[in-house]
């Protein structure tokens, strides 16, 4: 009986066997080194898509970056699985805490060390052990973000690589997600009109642009400290203008509660 694809949680790959790791990701997950906890604290804050799901164990032979604490030395990686509790340097920013995780990526709240301002940092879990599909659509997730100019849209300030962890940065948005102050919006229809008017004018500008974004849930939309909705999280949108390169599979995208018919057919 030949066995149903899965989906490896780390990667991305598909392959056919069981667990929720591919071969390669166990493998490497037997290797991993696991920090002191007087490294790393878990810390969890409400911004920028805070309802991510649990994390994954992430691989640990990544380059190293340097502590500002205390100058120790530990891997990209390593702080990547964790969470920072204290600054810690990456490429041009200070890492200052992790502020989202999901299944393939982590957002930490940082400094632009040279402009001092404000940003989210989002990096690959998997880093440099990713597999092609998962670098391409982390890379497709920036370029999509990066080709829209709307203010119901987070907006993009950087994409590159640092000591071999793929990254972009965008802008620092200082609040929660919809997902977490939906009790603010309960009985108030004016606000709740004003909400779905503005995240439509957002997907509109996107579908413009042949982007169309298939992951639009209460976690996606964040809601400023002016109160203002802005759609984020690009990591499932598909460019209808171009080809994507990705690999083909059965693997529905989105997320069951929130998908439209046609993304569940």
């Amino acid at each position: 009986m030949t066995q149903p694809e899965r989906i490896c949680r780390e990667c991305g790959i598909a392959w056919t066997g069981q667990g929720n790791r591919c071969p390669r990701c166990e493998m490497v997950a037997t290797q991993e080194f696991s920090p002191q906890p007087s490294d790393f604290t878990q810390e969890s804050e409400s911004s920028q898509a805070s309802d991510f799901t649990q994390p994954a164990d992430v691989t640990l032979d990544t380059p190293v970056v340097a502590d500002t604490s205390n100058a120790a030395k530990r891997p990209v990686n390593s702080l990547v699985r964790a969470g920072a509790d204290r600054s810690t340097h990456f490429g041009d920013y200070e890492l200052v805490k992790e502020i989202a995780r999901g299944g393939m990526g982590v957002v930490y709240k940082a400094k632009h060390r040279k402009l001092q301002r404000l940003t989210a940092v989002k990096m690959m879990l998997g880093g440099r052990f990713s597999s092609a599909d998962a670098m391409n659509r982390f890379r497709l997730e920036a370029e999509a973000a990066a080709s829209l100019d709307h203010p119901g849209i987070v907006p993009i300030y950087e994409i590159g690589e640092s000591e071999g962890q793929p990254f972009f940065a965008m802008k620092y948005i200082e609040g929660g997600s919809l997902a977490s102050s939906r009790d603010a919006f309960v009985g108030d229809p004016k606000r709740i009109a004003a909400l779905i008017r503005d995240i439509a004018r957002a997907v509109h500008h996107a579908h413009q642009r042949g982007v169309l974004h298939r992951d639009i849930k209460p976690a996606n939309i964040l809601i400023d400290e002016s109160g203002r909705p802005l759609l984020t999280d690009l990591g499932l949108a598909k460019r209808t203008n171009e080809q994507d390169g990705m690999t083909r599979t059965d693997a529905v995208m989105g997320t069951p509660a929130y998908m439209s018919p046609e993304q569940a057919g």
